[in-house]
């Protein structure tokens, strides 16, 4: 197939494959929600993350004492002893991370803010996930309910997630546009009279 040569109707094709593909991963993607995984969502929710999404969010991406924090270190302790097995592994690392800071008798900023980000990142994923109400970008914004970097509102999880979903919609949709063009090639040409004669096709 030669892209040089690409006319209005096989733009026109291309990017119905690529809509197509979107859609279709999106519809999967929502339909392949087991009833054990929503079930999961559900404990996560209950036993983790609301726990701890009330108890963090007077002090959201702001400053937190050293009392604060020793008490919410505890809470999420734990919360990790009870449920480790529904906690994200990041949000461990960050508060072995934040726990070391206050054995130095200080507060570090960054690792609570970091603590704050995967918190009310998977706090609201799952929610989202639920079908139940969730802070979408444009209330945080609103509210400021967010860090003040764009970095650490898109955070590292987030933006991984929506590349390598635009990647594989774009990879499913250009094969799709490819297997579309060879069949419609091959039909023109007459090039197979029989099933056998095109599955040898090109191939």
């Amino acid at each position: 197939m030669n892209f040089n040569n690409l006319d209005i109707n096989s733009v026109a094709t291309l990017i119905s494959c690529f809509l197509s593909a979107y859609f279709g991963y999106k519809t999967s993607k929502w339909s392949a929600k087991s009833p054990l995984k929503l079930h999961t969502y559900k404990k996560q929710l209950s036993l983790v993350y609301l726990p701890l999404f009330k108890e963090i969010y007077p002090y959201m991406y702001n400053e937190i004492s050293y009392e604060q924090s020793k008490c919410l270190v505890s809470k999420f302790n734990k919360i990790v002893n009870d449920h480790f097995e529904l906690i994200n592994p990041n949000l461990i690392s960050a508060f072995l991370s934040f726990e070391k800071s206050l054995h130095l008798h200080y507060v570090s900023k960054k690792e609570f803010d970091k603590i704050c980000s995967i918190i009310d990142t998977d706090f609201e994923n799952i929610r989202k996930s639920l079908g139940l109400p969730y802070r979408n970008l444009i209330y945080k914004c609103k509210n400021k309910e967010h860090l003040n970097k764009l970095f650490n509102i898109f955070t590292p999880d987030f933006l991984v997630y929506r590349i390598t979903t635009f990647l594989l919609c774009l990879l499913i949709g250009l094969l799709v546009f490819i297997v579309i063009n060879i069949v419609v090639k091959a039909i023109n040409d007459g090039a197979f009279t029989s099933f056998e004669t095109f599955l040898n096709y090109n191939l």
